[in-house]
């Protein structure tokens, strides 16, 4: 049972000689219980990082878009803020939602369809991870919608922040607290009308905004899985 399950958990833990977690809120947990835990993030791909690689070509299905893409690649779960990705879609006029990934069968299936059926996004469904750069390669924001307040996302470490910041991209995500072992670089929404402005307001062009693209890729060059496998 559930308590059981628990007692063998907490004994693992104190009797562990190492823990590691990328995650903030179960370290601090873990760190109660086991002095020797260590927080260590998740990684990037090195083959991510080559945005210069010449089979890197624009996919059949962004042939056609001539708007600026934001683009969310993860499953389309219970823990999306669809309201929120539907404001955006109502709000926007000269951009598109590029939605890569399947639809999970806790999705709540209605705001699912109002949202594939919108006329600002384009979903292309799953794609095999080695064919993510391609759609990256072509996109101008990388969105992180989530749910601040689901459980699983408080305790959640996405990866996407790193594949996102390996091709420069600017990144807007809710707040929760993986969003803030970012280096300061993600874009921090506290609520919808947050997320919204900061996504219109980017200036891509500026000067301010390449030079951030370069902090972004450097942070991604630091945090790839051999670098993160050395630390630990």
């Amino acid at each position: 049972d559930s308590s059981s399950f628990k007692n063998d958990y907490l004994n693992l833990v104190k009797q562990s000689d190492l823990l590691f977690t990328p995650n903030s809120l179960i370290y601090n947990e873990l760190k109660r219980e086991n002095t020797n835990t260590f927080q260590i993030g998740h990684g990037v791909t090195e083959e991510n990082l080559r945005s210069d690689r010449g089979d890197l070509k624009i996919p059949t299905e962004l042939q056609e878009c001539n708007s600026r893409i934001l683009v969310y690649a993860g499953t389309l779960a219970n823990w999306v803020d669809y309201d929120l990705l539907l404001n955006l879609a109502d709000t926007i006029q000269d951009s598109t939602i590029l939605l890569i990934g399947y639809v999970h069968a806790l999705a709540p299936k209605e705001k699912v369809r109002k949202l594939l059926d919108h006329k600002n996004t384009l979903s292309v469904g799953y794609k095999d991870y080695q064919d993510l750069p391609r759609y990256f390669k072509f996109s101008s924001i990388g969105l992180v919608p989530y749910i601040s307040n689901n459980e699983h996302i408080q305790y959640s470490t996405p990866t996407k922040f790193l594949d996102y910041f390996a091709f420069g991209l600017p990144v807007v995500t809710t707040n929760y607290p993986a969003a803030h072992d970012m280096d300061g670089l993600a874009n921090i929404a506290t609520n919808h009308e947050d997320f919204i402005n900061n996504v219109v307001s980017l200036k891509l062009e500026s000067q301010d905004e390449l030079e951030l693209k370069k902090k972004r890729i450097a942070f991604a060059e630091n945090n790839t899985w051999s670098k993160q496998t050395m630390r630990m």
